[in-house]
C-alpha cells in the first residue's frame, strides 16, 4: 500500500538499471504503462547529457547505502522535467536492486532560475552605483587635500582633515560591498586548505614573519570566497599582532569536527573584545575581515572563535561540521 499510493512516483531497478517494478504514481508521470516500463532501462527516460551521470550515481550507491543526486526526466510526452532522485539500496526478489524515489523539482528549479537572474541584475546595479559613488569620492577627496594646501586658520585644517577621514571612511564600506555582495552567490565546493593557504600566503607574507603550514591535505565544504578567509587571517595577525615573528596553521579534532587553527606569536586579542571583533559594530577598530570571514564561513555551517591567551598570540580556530570535511586515507 505504501509503494502504490504514496503520492511521488516510485521505480525499482536492478543494479545495472534495469526497470523491474514501478507504482502507478511513476506510471502517471512518464506517460509509459507499467509494462512498457519494466522493459525499459533506467537511463531511457533520462536525457542524454544525464545518462552517464546516472550510471555513475549507480555506482555511488553502492558503497554509501543512500544517495540524492538531481537529473532530468524525459516522459513520453518529450517534454523536460527537472528531477531530484532519492535512491537507497534494498534487496528485491533476493537480489541486490535500488529503489528510486524521482520528484519533479520544476517548480524549485524555476525559483532558483528567477533569483539567479534578479541577484545578476541587483549585482550589476550595485557595481555601476559603486562606480560612481568611487568616482565622486575621489573628486571630494581631491578637493579637500587642495583645501588643506590653501586654508590657514588650524581650526579649519582639523575640519578639513576630519571630513578627510569620513571620506576615506565611506570609501573603505563601498569597496567592502565589492566583496561582500559575492558571497554566497556561487555554490559552495570542496576545497584543499594547504592549497588554498600557500596561493595566498605570498600576498601578506614578509621576510620578518614566517608562515608555517603544519596542515594534512584536508578538504574542506565552502563558499568560493574561502580563501579570504585564510587571507584575511593572516593580513589581520600582520596588521594588528604588534612584533609577531611567526604565524602557522594547525588543525585537530575535537567533538568529532575538524579544527583548523591559525595562531600567531603577537600581542593576542583582549578577553572583552574576543566576541566583539567579528561584529559588524568593530568595523572601525579592525576593518571588515572577520566580520566578512565569519559570513563566509557560516554559509557552509563553519564556526570560528579566538581562543588565544592575551599577550601570548591570537589563535583563530574554524571549525568544521561533520560532513563537511575530508581527511586523506591513513
Amino acid at each position: 500500500m505504501l509503494f502504490e499510493f504514496r503520492g511521488d512516483p516510485i521505480m525499482i531497478h536492478d543494479m545495472k538499471g534495469a526497470i523491474m517494478e514501478v507504482n502507478s504514481t511513476a506510471e502517471k508521470r512518464l506517460g509509459y504503462s507499467r509494462d512498457e516500463l519494466i522493459h525499459m532501462h533506467i537511463q531511457d527516460i533520462d536525457i542524454p547529457e544525464y545518462a552517464s551521470l546516472v550510471a555513475e550515481r549507480i555506482r555511488e550507491l553502492e558503497g554509501a547505502g543512500r544517495i540524492l543526486f538531481e537529473t532530468v526526466h524525459r516522459p513520453k510526452t518529450g517534454e523536460l522535467i527537472p528531477t531530484e532522485v532519492h535512491a537507497t539500496l534494498i534487496r528485491y526478489q533476493g537480489k541486490p536492486a535500488i529503489l528510486s524515489i524521482p520528484r519533479d523539482i520544476s517548480e524549485r528549479k524555476r525559483a532558483e532560475i528567477a533569483l539567479q537572474q534578479a541577484n545578476r541584475k541587483l549585482n550589476l546595479l550595485n557595481s555601476i552605483t559603486r562606480h560612481d559613488i568611487l568616482n565622486s569620492l575621489t573628486a571630494l577627496l581631491g578637493f579637500l587635500e587642495l583645501s588643506l594646501d590653501d586654508v590657514k586658520d588650524p581650526r579649519m585644517k582639523d575640519y578639513i582633515n576630519a571630513e578627510m577621514r569620513a571620506a576615506q571612511n565611506i570609501r573603505k564600506q563601498i569597496e567592502f560591498t565589492r566583496d561582500y555582495q559575492d558571497v554566497g552567490v556561487k555554490s559552495p565546493g570542496w576545497f584543499l586548505v594547504p592549497l588554498l593557504i600557500k596561493e595566498v600566503r605570498s600576498r601578506v607574507e614578509r621576510s620578518d614573519i614566517r608562515i608555517d603550514i603544519d596542515l594534512p591535505d584536508v578538504e574542506i565544504f565552502a563558499d568560493p570566497l574561502v580563501e579570504k578567509v585564510f587571507y584575511n587571517l593572516m593580513e589581520n595577525a600582520i596588521r594588528h599582532g604588534g612584533k609577531i615573528t611567526r604565524i602557522w596553521f594547525e588543525s585537530g579534532t575535537r567533538d568529532g569536527n575538524l579544527v583548523i587553527s591559525c595562531c600567531d606569536d603577537g600581542a593576542g586579542i583582549p578577553h572583552d573584545k574576543k566576541t566583539a571583533i567579528f561584529n559588524r559594530e568593530y568595523f572601525q577598530h579592525s576593518g571588515f575581515g572577520l566580520f566578512l570571514s565569519r559570513e563566509i564561513l557560516g554559509i557552509t555551517g563553519i564556526q570560528i572563535q579566538e581562543t588565544g591567551i592575551p599577550g601570548e598570540g591570537a589563535r583563530f580556530e574554524l571549525v568544521i561540521p561533520q560532513g563537511s570535511f575530508r581527511l586523506p586515507p591513513r
